[in-house]
């Protein structure tokens, strides 16, 4: 009966694959420069629209030009997560039934949530937000405040809009009256 032996890069190929099912911040965020990475400290970068200001033309019959200012700021990729196991001959061996299920989807799953909670950390930089943090919305007030935020920021409509919470926050969530009733 022949071996059948796992090559890295079958390693590796399936990793990503479990990698892409777990993740949760990471498939929120921009991934418009995704193209352009090459190497760690790579630098990319990223435009930031212009913004104008519409003026009423029909109270004073004139034009007002403003200047177009598209910035852009340098994005460093200087951060690589890692998770390394030694696995020996014997225990490829004796011990590992399932190198999928024993080795490759628990360790993908710690890159998930580190990737997630890196992610998350970033909250503090985001100019327009709702809430305080590490306090758990008690109300639908919360979803309404965020989504008026959103709105005021010029969100696109048609765009899909998502929210992450804990799960100290599901929990209080599945308690609420107007979602527990919610067919009522």
């Amino acid at each position: 009966m022949p071996n059948t032996f796992l090559t890295v890069q079958e390693i590796a190929d399936q990793a990503v694959l479990r990698l892409r099912e777990n993740e949760v911040m990471s498939m929120l965020v921009s991934r418009d420069y995704d193209a352009k990475i090459q190497d760690k400290g790579d630098s990319v970068q990223i435009k930031v629209p212009n913004t104008f200001d519409a003026k009423d033309f029909a109270a004073t019959g004139t034009i007002v030009a403003q200047a177009i200012n598209e910035g852009k700021r340098t994005l460093v990729l200087d951060q690589i997560q890692d998770v390394s196991v030694t696995i020996t001959s014997k225990e490829k061996t004796l011990n590992i039934n399932d190198f999928s299920q024993q080795v490759i989807n628990p360790a993908v799953e710690a890159l998930a949530s580190k990737i997630d909670r890196d992610l998350m950390s970033l909250y503090k930089f985001i100019p327009y937000y709702t809430g305080t943090s590490g306090t758990t919305p008690s109300t639908l007030d919360a979803f309404a405040q965020a989504n008026k935020i959103l709105n005021a920021n010029k969100c696109p409509v048609n765009t899909e809009k998502a929210g992450v919470w804990d799960e100290e926050a599901d929990a209080k969530f599945c308690t609420l009256d107007a979602l527990v009733n919610a067919e009522k």
